[in-house]
């Protein structure tokens, strides 16, 4: 799809810095990134929550029904831990680019959930990190896939940006406390790290 990282990701993420030119006419109809003129109408935008939200809903469906299948439990966890790592990853790229996101952790979406504050993702995202660091194996049964050290890296990344979000006032001037990071404890984040 349009909104995942095989296109619109590359633009998303990148578009408004040196590493990639999306001018009016170059890369259209990217350019807005480039151009720092994102808006909510923006459909590549739109279909970036959507790619990830369903990316959600699909590791929350296996999640819910790994249990029920006859497998190897080595193997179970696995997959089970890779889920998990895969849903800390899609959350923590949507509060990224939106700020506090509505948290699901079961199949079923109800469209009226609402935004949930940046502690709530934080918390979601270090808690699937960490379930994933416990049930991955050190080696991944498949290279490229999730390990323990994939996982623990990720945890590493997420308490370093938490730490330095609070640190340099990242989000202090927003009007909205949703998108704030006034709960982070620097020193605790660096020491989790």
């Amino acid at each position: 799809p349009d909104g995942s990282f095989r296109q619109n990701m590359l633009y998303i993420l990148n578009g408004g810095n040196d590493e990639l030119v999306t001018r009016n006419g170059f890369v259209h109809p990217l350019a807005a990134y480039g151009l720092l003129s994102v808006d909510s109408q923006l459909e590549s935008l739109n279909n970036t929550w959507f790619f990830f939200f369903a990316a959600i809903n699909r590791t929350n469906y296996l999640i819910s029904n790994i249990d029920g299948v006859e497998m190897n439990e080595i193997r179970r966890k696995e997959i089970k831990g890779e889920a998990l790592f895969l849903r800390g990853l899609y959350y923590m790229y949507l509060v990224k680019l939106f700020g506090g996101v509505p948290i699901y952790l079961t199949p079923d979406h109800d469209e009226a959930t609402q935004r949930e504050s940046l502690e709530n993702v934080y918390g979601q995202i270090i808690a699937d990190f960490a379930e994933a660091y416990n049930l991955l194996p050190h080696r991944a049964y498949i290279s490229a896939r999730a390990n323990k050290w994939s996982a623990a890296g990720m945890l590493a990344k997420v308490y370093t940006y938490l730490a330095s979000a609070k640190k340099y006032g990242t989000g202090q001037n927003l009007s909205q406390s949703l998108n704030k990071f006034d709960w982070v404890n620097e020193n605790t984040m660096y020491q989790q790290a």
